[in-house]
């Protein structure tokens, strides 16, 4: 778990500066583990094995997955730079975990078992709130299903200071179910995620993807760049110029329960 740090809220519509996105394979593409028969079993010291992937399933699925992550961090740079480097923020934290507190991961389990929970038995209800009013981007996400999902998801417990930051109550919980907001208009979305590789090794999973990040100023002024953040968001585009890569993301996964649990989530800065 982590020690829980103050954050902006983002239910209120603030825009992120960037996004972005986590994903692990059963819910992005139709890859399972291959059953293994004695006379197949590879030696443990066999080279890495490159996972089969449709990249535009991939690349379309990620799009849930840039909410659900968007919905709990503010911003790219809050994840890969340590909070008290100051002056030296440019050369410190090139890698650093994607998630960083508690209440953002919380927050992040919330999303996920909203966008992705009904398959795996996480009862939810859109558009309420706990005092049972029509609330629009309002949900109530029932706990039972939930904690096994987080737990399946996150190997991870909550407790209620995970409801609330700096004090702050920002989800109830009423009969059973955990009420929470989910804003459903982000406006400009700077970054697109694309699927890169994913590699297995004895089982465990590593899940590499890459971060085209734009200016919105760029994308309304400039024709040719424009032409391309339109293009690139295309889930069918598998193909990029590496220079608009600023970022990528490194998952580390391993099959728990017929689903992907997340055991690592890295940003790293491009050299």
């Amino acid at each position: 778990m982590y020690n829980v740090s103050k954050k902006t809220l983002i239910g209120g519509g603030i825009l992120i500066s960037v996004i972005v996105v986590v994903i692990f394979a059963l819910m992005l593409i139709n890859h399972k583990p291959k059953k293994k028969n004695p006379s197949s079993e590879q030696p443990s010291n066999d080279k890495t094995v490159y996972v089969k992937v449709n990249k535009s399933d991939a690349n379309n699925a990620l799009q849930n997955f840039a909410l659900a992550l968007r919905y709990s961090i503010n911003s790219i740079e809050e994840a890969y730079l340590p909070s008290d480097c100051k002056d030296d923020c440019e050369e410190l934290g090139q890698t650093n975990n994607l998630i960083t507190s508690d209440y953002d991961e919380f927050q992040f389990g919330f999303a996920m078992a909203n966008y992705f929970g009904e398959k795996y038995g996480v009862v939810k209800i859109p558009g309420t709130s706990p005092s049972g009013e029509y609330l629009n981007g309002g949900y109530a996400i029932g706990e039972d299903g939930f904690k096994k999902y987080y737990q399946n998801l996150l190997n991870s417990t909550y407790n209620d200071d995970a409801f609330e930051v700096e004090g702050e109550p920002t989800f109830t919980r009423k009969n059973g179910y955990i009420y929470g907001v989910i804003n459903s208009d982000w406006g400009f979305n700077s970054l697109i995620i694309k699927f890169k590789e994913m590699t297995e090794d004895r089982d465990e999973y590593t899940l590499k993807l890459d971060c085209l990040e734009f200016d919105q100023n760029l994308v309304n002024e400039d024709l040719v760049y424009s032409n391309d953040y339109v293009n690139y968001q295309n889930p069918s585009v598998t193909e990029y110029a590496d220079k608009y890569v600023k970022h990528t993301i490194t998952l580390k996964l391993r099959n728990i329960n017929n689903m992907y649990q997340i055991t690592g989530m890295l940003v790293n800065k491009k050299e």
